[in-house]
């Protein structure tokens, strides 16, 4: 009972402390809307600073339109109830099969949501790009690290978590999904992404 009591408290810290980062990471012009978080501002910026990206972000970007993905003007608003049945789906198939999770998730915020094709309309190495990337390997890291917390919990009450082994993993999967986004940050745009994933 005790170890139960453990792994409870273990599992609601890591879910708070996982709000209160993505909190934190959230913290204009007029192509922006109070919704858009700061990083997503300081993008936008940086990007009608440089005369080579000014045009392409005014073009895309379109003020007065409702806000869709990161509080962007005119950007995909995926449905929600699509984003659920996705998730279910995805869920699914990570408690079941494991790593191809992984790949459905992003088919998910790559095709499905359609967020490729609007990151692409900024054109390549535009911060704005970069930043919508990078958002899409982020939202895929959450889908992988909750899923392994849920899958994990299930594993525990069925008395088949091997104890070593997942904290090896979870070793591995917190520093991997915390020194990837750290040391490539806005250096691979979406078709790399693309491509990679393909």
């Amino acid at each position: 009972m005790k170890n139960r009591t453990r792994f409870y408290l273990a599992t609601a810290l890591m879910i708070l402390f996982s709000f209160v980062a993505v909190a934190m990471a959230q913290t204009g012009s007029e192509l922006t809307t109070p919704d858009t978080p700061e990083k997503m501002k300081a993008a936008i910026e940086a990007s009608l600073q440089d005369p080579g990206y000014a045009a392409k972000t005014q073009e895309v970007i379109k003020p007065g339109e409702t806000p869709g993905f990161l509080g962007i003007p005119g950007a995909p608003n995926p449905s929600l109830i699509l984003g659920l049945l996705w998730a279910i789906w995805v869920g699914w198939i990570f408690s079941t099969v494991g790593a191809f999770g992984g790949i459905m998730a992003g088919v998910g915020h790559i095709t499905i949501f359609g967020l490729a094709d609007y990151a692409k309309s900024f054109g390549k190495g535009n911060p704005v790009n970069n930043l919508l990337t990078d958002s899409i390997r982020v939202s895929n890291q959450w889908l992988v690290g909750l899923s392994g917390v849920i899958s994990s919990f299930n594993y525990y009450r069925m008395g088949r978590l091997v104890a070593p082994l997942g904290i090896c993993l979870a070793i591995g999967g917190v520093g991997g999904s915390w020194l990837v986004p750290e040391l490539t940050a806005g250096k691979i745009s979406l078709k790399d992404y693309i491509d990679f994933s393909d």
